[in-house]
């Protein structure tokens, strides 16, 4: 199966952007992909504008009576279902988490099933990688489960809750830790015309003190893992893209068991 090379770094450090960039730059005999090239084969002669079409199709053929997830029928594609049941403690325990410390996030709001959909889109997206056995790159995962802890960060949030959520988690074989600090974090969520997600309605105080805690769990979870023997890649991430992108790279093709052809 690929191995699971997850990024890892605070809301605006700029992983999205990277992982776009890793896209452009992707052709299939590299040893290594992101989860979507990996997951989805690409067709070059198609427009994006085809795909779009055809997804909506694909929706608008879904019957209303079977369960669908994004065009897909989830009786057919039960990927949620398996990861349910093959990891049963953690899936109870993230459920609990969720409803502790979602209930109240930064700026008062309710995350709780904002956060447990993302949850079960990452459960899918593992279990979808997992079951390519044949498959032997390096998949780089863009929301993978350690990074979906950092989305439970609330003020309740505590060293406590990242032991707990580690203690049953499926790890991934490598980590590729994104760092910066919070004033660069301040200075790029200034100038984005649309803040992401997580910095909305924030305060510039609330934003530094969201994402010194986040960098602080991060550093914790890190550690964790590490203790597990997961390998984790270090990059600086104030760095100009293309620099850090042929780092994460390198690290890609290192870690890959994938022998081109």
């Amino acid at each position: 199966m690929p191995k699971v090379i997850e990024i890892l770094g605070p809301s605006g450090v700029g992983k999205t952007s990277l992982y776009k960039s890793l896209q452009n730059d992707w052709n299939e005999e590299d040893p290594w992909g992101v989860y979507h090239d990996i997951r989805y084969k690409r067709d070059p002669n198609k427009r994006f504008i085809h795909r779009v079409f055809d997804f909506l199709k694909r929706k608008q053929n879904t019957p209303k009576q079977e369960i669908s997830y994004k065009g897909a029928n989830l009786n057919d594609y039960p990927k949620e279902r398996i990861f349910l049941k093959d990891h049963p403690e953690f899936c109870n325990r993230v459920v609990g988490l969720i409803n502790e410390h979602s209930r109240k996030s930064f700026g008062g709001v309710d995350k709780r099933f904002i956060n447990l959909y993302f949850m079960f889109e990452t459960f899918e997206h593992v279990q979808a990688i997992r079951e390519r056995t044949a498959d032997k790159r390096a998949c780089l995962m863009d929301e993978g489960l350690l990074s979906r802890l950092m989305h439970l960060n609330s003020p309740s949030f505590s060293e406590k809750t990242v032991d707990e959520y580690i203690q049953f988690m499926p790890l991934p074989d490598a980590v590729i830790y994104l760092q910066c600090s919070p004033e660069e974090i301040l200075q790029r969520a200034q100038q984005k015309e649309n803040p992401s997600t997580v910095h909305h309605k924030l305060s510039e105080n609330e934003i530094v003190e969201m994402t010194m805690k986040t960098i602080q769990m991060m550093n914790y979870a890190i550690h964790k893992v590490e203790k597990k023997n997961v390998t984790v890649y270090k990059l600086n991430a104030e760095r100009e893209i293309e620099v850090i992108k042929q780092d994460l790279i390198n690290v890609l093709k290192q870690e890959s068991n994938y022998v081109v052809k």
